[in-house]
């Protein structure tokens, strides 16, 4: 049975914390085809990994002080030595010709990455070799760039950068043995669509050719409006593949000590970024959503303690949760998710934190991906008129 694991990583990413956990679900049958594409078709790839290794590294530091969603290219003050924007806009010059190849690549038909590497002591960074990683850099370079093309006037070329944005979302949604990379392109496709927004705000929309629209339709028209990534269609279908998984792992001999190592690899310190009001209201509203619902990697000691009759009762009620929260995923009824929720959070061997996790931020998620690309594409449809 292939492993369907629930693991939060959290970091404040222009001023929101980014959640992102593994999930296992069917996609949208328009996603079937380019799921199917041959694996051993390497030729896309290939052409990502080229890529990937022509950039230097050390000239896209400045991108960590980019503020991704305004209009025009704006930087934060470099009090890291990450480098400006006179830094980065020199190089975005160099690597026009690099960029046009990422535009291109990205609208081939999507191909499978495999599995994703497991970093370690000896391979701290293996995670960098792996498609996944490159698109997400490729993002940041291509965000940046859109901004820069339209603070200079080219609104057809940032236009294509964007499009190029959501056509690497369709690669991540499609991925079989990646179960991070649906939910990593849904949070994607939330800042493209708002930095397209900022941009039309900024009066693009009056500057983009007719073939430009075009071409930014038929980029948003394959994601899909009523669920981008199947976030809330697949979410019950996960969580059913986690309290399998469970059971399987850590029923057996040595299980308790299994699944403490478990909570020291994907469990959370939730002191260290709990009272973030001070830095940014919208992540301390969005970790107060989360809170008490993340294992925790300081429970891994207590954990070791569990007996096998503890962690199969333990598993048993959290499995009990999962049908009626997917009854409240589906109506999208948020106060019976949080009244749900508080069972999660009293489980006392963190088991349902593990197998359920923070449902209200997947619906927020999803809310806020529908809602930003229904903005850009009613924006574009109507200009194009």
């Amino acid at each position: 049975m292939k492993r369907a694991r629930w693991c939060a990583l959290l970091g404040c990413v222009s001023g929101t914390l980014a959640l992102q956990f593994a999930l296992a679900f069917d996609p949208p049958e328009r996603q079937v085809a380019a799921m199917n594409h041959p694996a051993t078709d390497k030729t896309a790839i290939e052409e990502l990994a080229r890529i990937w290794k022509s950039l230097d590294r050390e000239r896209m530091k400045p991108l960590v002080n980019v503020y991704p969603l305004e209009p025009k290219l704006k930087l934060g003050e470099d009090s890291l030595g990450f480098g400006n924007k006179q830094d980065l806009t020199k190089y975005l010059a160099e690597i026009q010709p690099t960029i046009e190849e990422m535009i291109r690549v990205a609208a081939r038909i999507p191909e499978q990455f495999g599995s994703p590497p497991s970093d370690s002591d000896e391979s701290p960074n293996a995670h960098m070799e792996y498609p996944r990683a490159w698109i997400q850099n490729f993002e940041r370079l291509l965000s940046a760039d859109a901004s820069w093309k339209w603070e200079n006037a080219e609104a057809d070329a940032a236009a294509d950068r964007i499009g190029a944005v959501f056509r690497f979302a369709q690669w991540l949604w499609v991925q079989r043995e990646d179960s991070n990379s649906p939910v990593i392109a849904v949070g994607l496709v939330v800042r493209n669509s708002k930095h397209l927004n900022a941009m039309l705000d900024d009066g693009m929309d009056k500057a983009l050719s007719s073939d430009a629209k075009a071409r930014l339709q038929s980029a948003m028209a394959e994601i899909e409006a009523s669920d981008p990534g199947g976030l809330l269609r697949g979410w019950e279908d996960a969580a059913q593949n986690n309290v399998r998984w469970f059971r399987q792992e850590f029923l057996g001999e040595d299980g308790a000590k299994r699944y403490a190592e478990y909570l020291r690899t994907y469990g959370v310190f939730a002191g260290a970024v709990s009272d973030l009001s001070r830095f940014d209201a919208k992540a301390a509203e969005v970790w107060r959503e989360i809170q008490g619902l993340v294992p925790e990697k300081d429970f891994a000691e207590k954990a070791s303690g569990l007996t096998k009759e503890q962690l199969s009762a333990a598993i048993d009620e959290a499995e009990k949760l999962v049908s009626p929260l997917a009854v409240a995923i589906r109506a999208e009824n948020i106060d019976s998710v949080r009244t749900l929720s508080t069972q999660i959070a009293s489980d006392q061997t963190q088991v349902a934190r593990c197998v359920i996790g923070p449902v209200v931020p997947t619906l927020q998620l999803s809310q806020s991906a529908r809602e930003a690309l229904a903005e850009s594409k009613r924006r574009i449809s109507e200009s194009a008129k």
